[in-house]
């Protein structure tokens, strides 16, 4: 008894099977396609009937492109079981998205995401959702930030992927499992609107981002919104200008964790602009010059210039920076593991009285000369 003639994910009616069941199936064979060693034909019975077998057994699981949709997910490519049985090991016989799709995604640079409630509406129970947002042209990288963000704690998590589906690495939140309907680690959940998660850029080759919600059956909250943006990581800071090709803003989006952020040599001395927010640091990062080296960074608009979230270690060596008028952390709000060296801090004078350069509520090492100056 078997249910191959009709398979569905949930298990099709069974039937008597045998070798007659696949063996009667015709195929246009090329003629005396079967040889032995010495030329000659063998049986066509035996190796037709056990070809056709296999045929009917390969003609049976899903392949490439079919999309069959399973318990919110989707099966993969099974046919891949039999050339690369690891990664099916690995990870799973269905996946959130089809991995069979070439280019599941639309352009999306300049569009906005929300979730399924919309900008005005609360998020959907159950809800069981994959976006994957890709650039307009080839060599540029996906750039998602996020204006509002609130959801169930624990229980409704959104997911973030670097790359074009859910078998590339996730972007951690670095929260546990939590509960209800999706119990993988790392997702973001609760009222974030303090603290927004993100800016999430992609460093992938396809510049695409993907992301997926689960939610479970009872108590929503207001969702996301979120602007989408298209940027081109060069992996290297050569221009002094902010929100351009070759800024440092985009070489810390594009960077992957524990980089060193690269400064063309060109730049030495040149003052590099941060405009209207913070450069957030939401990944372990080094910034590095040397004596001969150093450049200058300066704040406009904007009250903070380096905005160190929690648990993420950052080392800071021959930079001078220079803040604008804001209150507390003109210059550096740390939450996480800071590390200044050899670095110049330049207040502003007319800065609010009994406010702070550096807002600091993580930890802190000084190492050779820190100095503090006004300006």
């Amino acid at each position: 008894m078997s249910d191959i003639l009709n398979w569905v994910p949930s298990g099709g009616t069974q039937t008597l099977v045998n070798n007659q069941t696949w063996g009667s199936i015709p195929y246009a064979y090329p003629p005396n396609l079967y040889y032995n060693a010495s030329g000659a034909v063998i049986d066509p019975l035996h190796i037709d009937t056990e070809s056709r077998w296999y045929i009917l057994w390969m003609q049976s699981l899903p392949g490439f492109g079919q999309q069959i949709p399973y318990n919110g997910n989707y099966l993969t490519n099974w046919w891949k079981i039999i050339y690369d049985w690891d990664d099916y090991y690995n990870k799973g016989l269905y996946r959130a998205f089809p991995d069979a799709l070439p280019n599941p995604c639309t352009p999306v640079c300049g569009s906005t995401f929300t979730d399924t409630g919309g900008s005005g509406s609360n998020y959907d129970n159950n809800s069981s959702v994959v976006k994957i947002f890709c650039p307009d042209n080839a060599g540029q990288n996906v750039k998602v930030t996020f204006t509002s963000f609130n959801t169930q704690a624990q229980f409704d998590k959104l997911y973030v992927y670097n790359g074009p589906d859910l078998h590339y690495p996730l972007i951690s939140s670095g929260n546990n499992a939590g509960q209800g309907n999706c119990t993988l680690a790392g997702g973001y959940w609760g009222n974030l609107n303090g603290a927004l998660p993100g800016p999430f850029v992609s460093t992938h080759e396809s510049g695409c981002l993907t992301f997926r919600f689960c939610s479970d059956a009872s108590i929503t909250e207001a969702g996301w919104t979120s602007d989408i943006s298209c940027i081109n990581c060069t992996g290297m800071v050569s221009s002094t200008s902010d929100n351009v090709p070759g800024c440092l803003r985009w070489a810390l989006e594009c960077a992957n964790t524990t980089d060193t952020i690269v400064i063309a040599p060109n730049l030495t001395g040149a003052t590099l602009q941060v405009q209207n927010m913070p450069l957030p640091v939401n990944k372990n990062l080094s910034f590095i010059q040397t004596q001969s080296s150093q450049v200058n960074i300066l704040g406009v608009n904007t009250p903070t210039l380096f905005d160190i979230q929690a648990g993420k270690t950052v080392f800071i060596k021959y930079l001078n920076l220079f803040s604008e008028t804001g209150t507390q952390g003109r210059l550096i709000k740390n939450q996480g593991n800071l590390t200044l060296e050899n670095v110049i801090l330049n207040d502003k004078a007319n800065a609010i009285p009994g406010s702070s350069g550096i807002l600091n509520t993580g930890t802190l090492k000084i190492m050779g000369n820190v100095n503090l100056r006004k300006y």
